[in-house]
């Protein structure tokens, strides 16, 4: 059941208040969708620091993992 509309109210002048007033519509944004966004607004030098950090990331668990087996 839909809300009634309740704009635009007229006062006893006759303003109307909300005339032009449309809703906001629902936007449902998929994943490639935000990736793509996400691609154009980032930069170079962020992207950059976050593949180091998941490399540096990976190197230190095989670290961990190799050290693991070598005192096992």
């Amino acid at each position: 059941m839909d809300k009634p509309k309740i704009t635009p109210y007229r006062t006893r002048t006759g303003i109307e208040i909300g005339k032009f007033y449309s809703p906001r519509s629902n936007m449902e944004y998929s994943h490639d969708m935000e990736l793509l966004q996400e691609s154009l607004l980032t930069d170079d030098i962020s992207l950059r620091r976050r593949k180091f950090q998941n490399i540096a990331y990976a190197w230190g668990l095989c670290g961990l993992l190799l050290l693991l087996i070598v005192i096992k």
